[in-house]
């Protein structure tokens, strides 16, 4: 039998976590907002060209809806239409207020498992995983092509000493996920959990492990599922141009896209909420390696994370909806 303390001794290190998350972002924040003019900073927000706010907007709340259709790819008929959409914007909402790369996804599929019966069965997180490693290895993808092509028109030399490690660990990482998909591996797998000592958990996440191999058998599925991810990735760089124009920035093409790509993969990091206060730090670095003030990078950081927040509010008003939609029974259950 546990004990009431052994229990609470495995509940402490949680609070821990978070505090360390927040005292790092807040750490990261004051050695940059130390560093720069914050009155110049905010002076670019407020000379943004509306014009190209509004674009970035649109860009922002358009990438959920292909998020959501590349989940749906994997996921049907599991899970519908509009769930696939209403849940990812969910999902958006949970991403930011809650810590690490996953939290959104973990929240979804939480979430739409106490919504509907039909979906609690293992198809359901095989999908939501293969929907996020597809998402990771077009990302990292993106990633290692932007770093080699940073490596060819560097501004700096130590961007230019950055790229080449970037892009082999990014190509390095493809690798392994393409990897987890062969059949050796998943033998592997299917006879490391035949080892688990527990039947029921032995039978819980060898269905799991089944349900999402089975996607390897389905490479048309795993092709839309990436064609939609370079859509995604097309979309949010697209809305890094429209961010960098309004603060009159003109990076080009190519170090837009790197600057998504690093961005987007340091953002996996379970380190920050959102990234807050992470991307402000590289996104001054960044800006200085192209001669750039600190005080566009960080107005350029904050304008990010107001898309974020832009999709964590249609997110938040989502789930708010599905709230007060559920039927009294279910409202007052606990």
């Amino acid at each position: 039998m546990i004990s009431p303390s052994a229990v609470s001794r495995r509940k402490v290190p949680v609070p821990i976590l978070i505090g360390a998350k927040v005292a790092l972002a807040a750490a990261l924040l004051y050695f940059v907002l130390s560093k720069i003019n914050i009155a110049e900073a905010a002076q670019r927000l407020t000379q943004a060209l509306p014009s190209s706010l509004i674009a970035g907007a649109l860009l922002a709340l358009s990438i959920p809806v292909v998020l959501a259709m590349r989940w749906w790819v994997l996921a049907r008929p599991v899970v519908s239409w509009p769930d696939a959409l209403g849940f990812t914007w969910i999902g958006s909402f949970y991403s930011l207020i809650l810590p690490g790369a996953v939290s959104g996804d973990v929240a979804k599929g939480s979430l739409l498992a106490l919504k509907s019966t039909g979906a609690r069965q293992a198809a359901l997180p095989a999908s939501i995983l293969t929907d996020r490693l597809v998402g990771f290895a077009v990302m990292l993808s993106f990633f290692c092509l932007s770093s080699l092509l940073v490596l060819r028109t560097a501004a700096s030399p130590e961007l230019a000493r950055f790229a080449l490690p970037a892009a082999g660990a990014g190509a390095a990482a493809v690798g392994a996920l393409l990897l987890g998909w062969t059949k050796a591996c998943q033998r592997l797998v299917m006879a490391v959990l035949a080892y688990l000592p527990w039947a029921a958990a032995r039978s819980k996440f060898t269905k799991f492990a089944e349900a999402t191999f089975a996607y390897a058998r389905q490479p048309g599925r795993l092709w839309q599922a990436a064609a939609l991810s370079v859509v995604a990735q097309g979309l949010s760089v697209a809305m890094y141009i429209a961010l960098l124009h309004s603060l009159r920035i003109h990076f080009g093409l190519i170090p837009a896209f790197a600057l998504y790509s690093i961005i987007s993969v340091l953002g996996l990091a379970p380190i920050t909420f959102a990234g807050i206060g992470l991307r402000d730090w590289f996104a001054v670095g960044f800006f200085s390696a192209y001669h750039l003030p600190a005080e566009a990078g960080v107005a350029f950081a904050w304008l990010c994370l107001a898309m974020s927040i832009l999709q964590a509010v249609i997110g938040g008003l989502w789930q708010f909806v599905i709230f007060l939609s559920r039927p009294p029974a279910a409202a007052a259950s606990p």
